[in-house]
């Protein structure tokens, strides 16, 4: 037998008497909600009455359904603390951690213990995170990774929030970002990570670092996309090397392929060095474009404002 609370109006049972049946004990919301568990107890305290839940627990509040192993209820502040294999089920979010305290009254839930939550294939880890029904926002803490299946792309931050409306996801604090195909893998660092998964790219903002294979780049702000292999590069004069050549502008487009630079444009303050043969070139101009084969340039192109010029290997003692 399983034995139901019923928090709109109390249902009594034979194990519990009667805990309550005063209309003013009824919530606010119109959503019904219930506690339901294979045994229970009661316990009378100065603030009220608090039930002891065992041998398996279901929450139904509204859309919302959260299972497990144990737990307790604090019918006077509208707690249900849930422990054990914990699931939270709502409208498409999934939360499985030891365990939940959920908040009847503000239809919120509160994971710990090393909590994941997966909205519209998105994933995100966390020693704590936070759910709130009303605005579909969730706010994780401590240890904090975002997964993005579709792009095998992984975002580490101390703190996180994920809109599940606009499947929209931010990072913060020591970020990194790891997106990897195969063996390799294009790795960022930052301050702040945004991930726009319904536009399919992500945006990064603040003392960024990027490495992939022998490619690094610095800027102030960096998007990427990656179904096109392509990176922007802007804010603070940005650069981009690889083992031949150095590219910087005010603003710098980049397509990869795999480990290497297929081809780049710069603009504005654009200028580089790169190698050829036994020469090292210096460019400038307002608009720079080149395409690589093997990460060596194959092709150059200068626009506005051209000055260059060509020193030997020896020369510049290389």
């Amino acid at each position: 037998m399983r034995y139901r609370i019923l928090f709109l109006s109390v249902l009594s049972t034979s194990l519990l008497g009667q805990i309550s049946e005063d209309p003013e004990d009824m919530i606010a919301s119109d959503e019904p909600f219930s506690v339901n568990a294979g045994m229970m107890t009661t316990q009378i305290t100065g603030e009220g009455y608090v039930v002891h839940l065992m041998e398996g627990v279901r929450i139904v509040h509204g859309s919302a359904v959260i299972t497990g192993d144990s737990g307790y209820a604090d019918q006077e502040k509208g707690i249900v603390k849930v422990l054990g294999q914990v699931s939270v089920r709502d409208e498409g979010v999934v939360i499985t951690s030891p365990a939940v305290f959920y908040y009847r009254d503000s239809r919120r839930a509160e994971a710990s213990g090393g909590a994941k939550l997966i909205s519209q294939g998105q994933e995100i880890m966390a020693r704590k995170l936070q759910y709130d029904r009303n605005t579909r926002i969730s706010s994780a803490l401590e240890e904090v990774t975002m997964f993005d299946p579709q792009n095998n792309t992984y975002l580490f931050g101390d703190t996180g929030r994920y809109y599940m409306q606009e499947d929209y996801g931010i990072m913060t604090g020591n970020c990194k970002m790891l997106s990897i195909s195969g063996d390799d893998t294009f790795q960022v660092t930052g301050d702040t990570m945004e991930n726009f998964a319904d536009s399919g790219f992500y945006s990064v903002t603040g003392n960024i670092s990027v490495q992939r294979g022998t490619i690094t780049a610095q800027s102030h702000e960096l998007l990427y996309f990656p179904d096109e292999e392509k990176v922007v590069l802007f804010g603070r004069l940005p650069w981009i090397s690889n083992q031949h050549s150095k590219i910087w502008g005010d603003s710098i487009i980049v397509w990869l392929d795999g480990e290497e630079i297929a081809r780049l444009v710069s603009w504005i303050n654009a200028g580089g060095t790169f190698e050829e043969n036994q020469s090292v070139n210096q460019i400038y101009g307002d608009k720079i474009t080149l395409d690589f084969y093997h990460n060596k340039p194959r092709f150059l192109e200068v626009i506005g404002r051209v000055n260059g010029s060509q020193r030997t290997r020896e020369e510049d003692g290389i």
